[in-house]
């Protein structure tokens, strides 16, 4: 399996719009963005790429 179809099964561009939608809702909760949301993204990316991988194995 090439270095591309393990970037592609865990839908980066889905993964990076479900993190912006965090912290979409973080500054709308809250106001403000700060550094640690930015860690709320990363987690949200992480955990959506890994259920996507989850998903088509």
């Amino acid at each position: 399996m090439s270095a591309s179809a393990f970037v592609r099964i865990t839908r980066p561009h889905n993964a990076v719009v479900a993190g912006l939608t965090a912290l979409l809702g973080y500054l709308i909760a809250t106001g403000t963005l700060t550094p640690p949301s930015l860690l709320l993204a990363v987690v949200v990316v992480l955990i959506t790429a890994g259920g996507n991988v989850i998903n088509d194995i």
